[in-house]
């Protein structure tokens, strides 16, 4: 399985780049946000079946009138689906983790002012 999902990985690295996504670099306070990450082990938790976290983003899809939403963690290398509302089963296999540089979400921090609803 890890070699399919490197594979995976790999494509959606280069359609991305393709596309014209670059990677946002010289985040600033980045090391510190990761150093957060990593001190309260958000990377490893599992928390897809979170009862609340679950609410949130099915609230998240009805007041946005969306179908779907996703609770993303952006590490050093990778954007993590950590919960989401919507997705098919292939869909959140595949965007369970992909490659930060071809993230969208690594635009949030580069200007996290502009992006908010």
């Amino acid at each position: 399985m890890p070699f399919f999902k490197n594979r995976i990985n790999k494509l959606i690295e280069q359609q991305g780049l393709k596309a014209g996504i670059k990677p946002a670099r010289n985040l600033p306070g980045e090391a510190d946000r990761l150093e957060e990450i990593k001190r309260l082990k958000l990377e490893d938790k599992e928390v897809s079946n979170d009862r609340h976290l679950n609410n949130v983003t099915e609230l998240a899809c009805y007041l946005t009138d969306r179908p779907q939403c996703t609770i993303n963690l952006l590490t050093g290398s990778s954007q993590l689906s950590k919960n989401n509302h919507g997705f098919s089963i292939p869909e959140r296999i595949i965007g369970k983790k992909i490659p930060r540089d071809v993230s969208i979400c690594q635009y949030v921090l580069v200007a996290p002012k502009n992006n908010l609803l």
